[in-house]
């Protein structure tokens, strides 16, 4: 049968992931001197301080200060320095006692170090001084130089976006999970445990659809490479709660996984066992709900923001009716590697029920990725197909 070829359209329905809560970084450069707290460099909220070692016997003091309704990410990056830097905490009140629980020098194998996900509560809103020190000498292979990254975010906020949900039984006073690819924003800190926060987790329900595909992701609240800011995991229960079906540290074989960002978390169920109730908890991989054991220090800390979504959807063939965006039929791929290849491929089998037929299908699309749509058919249709993408926030272009 002979199509006609004007009418005979395919519309997508795109959803890009765009992060807006990315913090413009202010560079700011190092004052020599700064060994001592009298003579602390200032470092404001959302700097990028450039700074370096003189010698091995230097020490670099920052003043910052800092408020019981933020919580703070304070990290290095570009280190030039033959071993790990030392790193401490201290309140301007008493700087006889480092605040640090444990030792977040030389993070994973790294010369860097990280201060994740931390509040003052303890001492509460004030002064405060990171002390910086390198014990060997600077040889000539290294300059001695290295970046700070300090920034904040609203803690009382972040903290009650989703609260109380640490039960299944309380998630059902919050929102439930969207699974239309809504971005949202969370926060792990349990601000009943003072003064750390620690062992958080967010529960969310949803109700599922027998034989789709659940893809659910967590990504960083700054945006890429700042993946160090937390380290998420995603547990997928059934409905009464006692059946764990997927849990998800890191994201491995998918496309971004090149080193920078596997700290954060996919949770792909290829084909949902039935329809009906499930839970979706987002953890961190420290806290005793990963694995019956938390960790409880700075080393490895359980708190911090992360946005998040989830997306449900067939996995291979058209839902009718399609033919208006509203009714558009959600398609979910499977995990990808990152490499281009025909293992990459996602076939959706679909058809044309009439002339001037028009099928909508909604993907969620990454900004991260690179797309190509082709359509193939057999030899049945007369004219040629017509393939639109749109963004779903503007259906005109």
């Amino acid at each position: 049968m002979k199509r006609n070829a004007i009418m005979l359209v395919v519309f997508m329905l795109a959803t890009v992931s765009l992060l807006s809560a990315q913090t413009f970084l202010a560079p700011a450069s190092e004052t020599e001197p700064n060994n001592f707290f009298k003579t602390a460099t200032p470092m404001p909220e959302n700097t990028l301080m450039f700074s370096s070692f003189s010698s091995n016997g230097d020490v670099d003091v920052y003043t910052m200060n800092m408020s019981v309704d933020s919580i703070y990410h304070i990290y290095s990056d570009s280190v030039s320095i033959p071993t790990s830097m030392h790193v401490e905490l201290f309140f301007s009140q008493d700087t006889t006692k480092n605040l640090i629980v444990g030792k977040i020098d030389g993070r994973a194998g790294w010369k860097n170090f990280r201060l994740a996900g931390w509040v003052p509560r303890e001492y509460g809103s004030g002064v405060y001084y990171l002390r910086v020190t390198h014990p060997n000498a600077i040889t000539a292979e290294y300059n001695g130089s290295y970046r700070i990254r300090y920034i904040s975010q609203g803690l009382n906020y972040w903290a009650g976006l989703h609260e109380p949900d640490n039960t299944f039984q309380e998630s059902f006073s919050q929102f439930p999970l969207p699974i239309d690819g809504t971005r949202f924003h969370g926060m792990l800190y349990n601000m009943d445990d003072f003064p750390h926060g620690w062992d958080d987790r967010d529960i969310f329900y949803m109700v599922g659809e027998q034989g789709m595909r659940l893809w659910v992701e967590t990504e960083p609240v700054q945006g890429y490479p700042h993946t160090r800011d937390m380290d998420s995991a995603i547990d997928i229960w059934d409905g009464d709660g006692n059946t764990r079906f997927l849990q998800n540290d890191d994201k491995d074989n998918q496309e971004e996984d090149f080193g920078e960002n596997n700290v954060f978390s996919l949770a792909v169920m290829d084909s949902l066992p039935y329809s009906g109730l499930y839970y979706v908890t987002m953890i961190t991989c420290y806290s005793s709900w990963y694995d019956g054991t938390a960790t409880r220090t700075d080393t490895d800390p359980s708190t911090g923001g992360y946005i998040a979504y989830a997306w449900m959807g067939e996995r291979s063939k058209e839902r009718e009716p399609n033919d208006v965006s509203d009714q558009a039929t959600p398609l979910c791929e499977p995990v990808t590697g990152s490499q281009v290849s025909t293992a990459n491929n996602f076939l959706i089998n679909a058809q044309f029920s009439s002339d001037g037929d028009v099928d909508w299908f909604a993907y969620n699309l990454k900004s991260t990725k690179m797309y190509f749509f082709t359509t193939t058919h057999n030899g049945t249709i007369g004219a040629n197909i017509n393939l639109e993408v749109y963004n779903h926030k503007d259906m005109t272009t």
